[in-house]
């Protein structure tokens, strides 16, 4: 694989390795007109994932916007390579993205330094929500209990225009 890499202000030129899966030893190569310069690279297999541990708040009210967080390692006890891939998924709310947005009930993202988090809306509806994050056939299911708020709105709706009060009729209105 050739690929061409331009020279920063210091005269670094950077690209990025992918290797095709094989395991082993690849050599990379590079040349500037005449001048060559190469590294040999171990290839080795990735840990598999051990445990996925995934940290909720126990409850909620409905509409509130929580944190999930997921710490993962590897068998080697080793926090995953940062980029790998992680999913979540809640069966009540929605995830959101930084500024709000709802962005699904199932929602992929990467680790950093072995943690990935994801902000939930828990919606509209009280109940216990199941929120799951799994890598591979590795799974964290924690339950948050949703809670209904105050309501937004009331409305009262008396059987008469008027009830009586100390023997006379008083009018009802609402403003």
């Amino acid at each position: 694989l050739i690929t061409l890499a331009t020279t920063n202000e210091n005269g670094i030129a950077e690209t990025t390795f992918w290797d095709v899966g094989d395991l082993g030893t690849a050599t990379i190569e590079a040349f500037v007109g005449d001048q060559s310069a190469s590294v040999n690279v171990e290839i080795i297999e990735t840990p598999a994932i051990e445990s996925v541990d995934l940290t909720v708040v126990p409850m909620i009210l409905v509409n509130q916007v929580t944190q999930i967080r997921a710490e993962c390692l590897n068998n080697l006890g080793e926090i995953p390579s940062d980029g790998t891939l992680i999913n979540f998924s809640t069966n009540m709310g929605y995830f959101v993205d930084a500024e709000g947005n709802a962005i699904g009930t199932l929602y992929q993202t990467t680790i950093q330094n072995g943690i990935a988090t994801l902000n939930m809306n828990a919606g509209t509806e009280s109940g216990v929500c199941n929120v799951s994050a799994y890598i591979g056939e590795v799974i964290a299911t924690e339950s948050i209990t949703v809670l209904p708020g105050n309501p937004v709105n009331m409305i009262l709706v008396p059987s008469t225009d008027t009830v009586p009060v100390n023997g006379e009729d008083v009018l009802i209105t609402a403003e």
